[in-house]
């Protein structure tokens, strides 16, 4: 079957939709030259409205790769460039048999930017939906536990991929004939560096995503969007590979959005009573479709383990349901979006616009001050984010929602104080997040009736982050401890290696070298069960390992550590990261103590040159 490339990325059959996928190659200019010195342009693919996907070959090495070239009208565009450099910068760095990955990037010679891809021949999941309706629930598990597997490492990496749909799934073959998926398209991906720098194409109120497969939050224009979002939009991709349909379908963009955000899915087989869909998948992809964050997996690997769960014949734990959205009044809601929408088009008041301010039309008085405070920390205006944190609990203490809601708002604003507690030095200010986390947790316990729950898990770890601060390091360990152990018998998943980790600093800064050792061998454990197995938390995880055998002079093993968290972090994100250097350093240090001195000056000098290289390197 021959293919093209559609303008979200996937590849079409051409046989099946001529009219929208034939291109006239003959018309374009770029066919039959070379661009980058070493990329002849073999055919084109397709278009879209950023520009245009080629089939090329690599003329040295003849490999056939795909190029996407950004089209000469869109060199005017900050927005067109800026979601072309996060592609390139979020795809670049990504390797992963179920992502495409980005191998050069550059300008041809008119200027216009160009990525060069994997070449993938297959089909999108858009296409197959259209032609097969719904897949069977066999297939969907084959499928989207790739799905996750590939999603997963993006999250691993800092990526958050926010427009997962179906034109963004390709379905190929792998050499031995096995199904294969391809992700495609980080156009408007959230890159969140290992410095915790953040890049991004939106700014705060602006929305850009598919709305039928947008979460909640993404509708609303959040900009504090983490993998939470992705979980969502793959669950209303699953939903429609079970049912034939999409969960959520309005008369247009605005309308869907208002039902991502508002109403309930149909249960599946309301939407399609010919499927028989085992009751333990249902259950995971309402799971995922929860519309608050905290309602759903927590992580990828958590839907993935779920699905794998299912696959093996088992069934997930269930989790309490936080089905606000049935408690509303849906429609006055109505009345009054109908009526913003009005206003808003009598104003003249763009799409965009209208995507960002409907859906805040209908948050609680607390929710929109929360959403003001949020967005003043954003932009430094700290004097305002304090006052709208502290008016937004009063606010929400005079409601009528749950003690868990109102834990959640006294936890946003703890954030806050640590955030700066960091920024001026200050313990007050983590005395005040402490408090906080304390009122949190009790409000949690209260609203569970004292059952363990993950939410106080969270909350107690908060604790022992506070008093690690503050170097209260016996009630740090008290609190992690706790926090571990609510987590064990609570409902749901919980990151308990990273509690493990936190635990086993706190063991180090009190001179427990012993105990810090068996805490970080623990979250090692737990890692390996719950994420893939090399990715940067093993790596850290690998080098404090390292510093507490080399204080207990185990130079032996803390010798081998470090190099595996070192081959790690530059498999991952190259040699000249601040992680990678600092784990460089401890090992000279350990090389220095064993007396191999010249190996020790090597890392020494390899250090300070890739410290020089990275003080003087322009940005990207």
């Amino acid at each position: 079957m021959s293919q093209t490339h559609d303008s979200s990325g996937g590849f079409v059959p051409t046989g099946d939709r001529p009219k929208f996928a034939l291109i006239a190659n003959s018309e374009d200019r770029l066919l039959g030259t070379v661009i980058g010195d070493r990329y002849k342009i073999l055919s084109l693919l397709g278009k879209g409205g950023m520009g245009s996907v080629y089939k090329a070959q690599h003329t040295s090495l003849g490999k056939t790769q795909a190029i996407k070239v950004l089209k000469q009208s869109a060199l005017e565009n900050n927005t067109a460039l800026n979601r072309f450099d996060i592609e390139a910068k979020a795809a670049s760095s990504l390797n992963h048999p179920n992502l495409v990955s980005v191998h050069d990037y550059g300008l041809t010679a008119d200027g216009a930017p160009y990525l060069v891809m994997d070449f993938v021949e297959g089909v999108s999941l858009l296409d197959v939906l259209l032609r097969d309706g719904a897949l069977n629930s066999a297939l969907v598990l084959e499928l989207f536990e790739q799905i996750c597997d590939g999603l997963a490492y993006a999250h691993s990496e800092g990526v958050v991929h926010r427009d997962i749909k179906p034109s963004n799934i390709i379905l190929t073959r792998t050499a031995t004939g096995a199904p294969q998926i391809k992700i495609v398209d980080f156009g408007i991906a959230k890159i969140v560096s290992h410095d915790n720098d953040e890049h991004e194409l939106t700014q705060t109120g602006e929305v850009f995503g598919s709305p039928m497969y947008m979460s909640p939050e993404q509708c609303e224009g959040h900009r504090e969007l983490d993998a939470r979002t992705d979980i969502y939009s793959v669950a209303c991709v699953m939903y429609e590979a079970l049912t034939g349909q999409p969960p959520f379908v309005g008369a247009n963009a605005i309308q869907t959005m208002y039902k991502q955000i508002n109403e309930a899915p149909n249960p599946m087989d309301g939407a399609n009573r010919r499927l028989k869909i085992p009751p333990a998948l249902e259950y995971v992809v309402m799971r995922a479709l929860e519309k608050k964050p905290s309602d759903r997996h927590q992580s990828m690997e958590d839907l993935r383990n779920d699905l794998q769960l299912i696959k093996s014949g088992g069934s997930p734990t269930r989790t309490k349901s936080q089905a606000w959205y049935n408690k509303k009044p849906v429609r006055k809601r109505i009345f009054v979006y109908t009526l913003a929408i009005f206003i808003g088009t009598w104003l003249g008041i763009t799409a965009a616009s209208l995507y960002a301010l409907a859906p805040v039309i209908f948050m609680p008085e607390w929710q929109r001050t929360l959403h003001k405070a949020n967005n003043n920390l954003r932009k430094g205006r700290y004097d305002f984010a304090e006052q709208y944190y502290n008016k937004a609990v009063t606010l929400v203490d005079k409601s009528n929602e749950t003690a868990t809601v109102r834990a959640f708002v006294r936890s946003n604003f703890a954030d806050f104080f640590l955030l700066m507690a960091d920024n001026e030095d200050d313990d007050s200010q983590t005395l005040r997040a402490l408090h906080l986390y304390e009122q949190a947790q009790a409000l949690v316990s209260k609203d569970q009736m004292s059952k363990p729950s993950i939410e106080e898990s969270s909350y107690v770890g908060r604790q022992g982050d506070c008093y690690f601060r503050l170097g209260k390091y016996s009630k740090s360990i008290q609190s992690f401890r706790q926090a571990i152990a609510i987590g064990e018998i609570a409902p749901g998943n919980f990151d308990k290696a990273e509690l493990y980790y936190r635990l086993g600093r706190a063991y180090g800064a009190q001179n427990k070298p012993k105990d810090a050792e068996v805490s970080y061998r623990h979250a090692i454990t737990e890692a390996r069960k719950t994420k893939d197995f090399e990715n940067l938390e093993i790596a850290k995880y690998y080098h404090y390992l390292a510093n507490s055998l080399t204080a207990q002079e185990e130079y032996k093993e803390a010798n081998k550590l470090y190099y595996q968290s070192e081959q790690l972090r530059k498999r991952i994100s190259g040699d000249s990261t601040p992680l990678y250097l600092s784990t460089l350093a401890d090992h000279a240090a350990l090389l220095t103590k064993m007396n191999q001195t010249a190996e020790a000056k090597n890392i020494t000098d390899f250090i300070k040159q890739h410290r020089r290289i990275t003080e003087t390197m322009p940005p990207l």
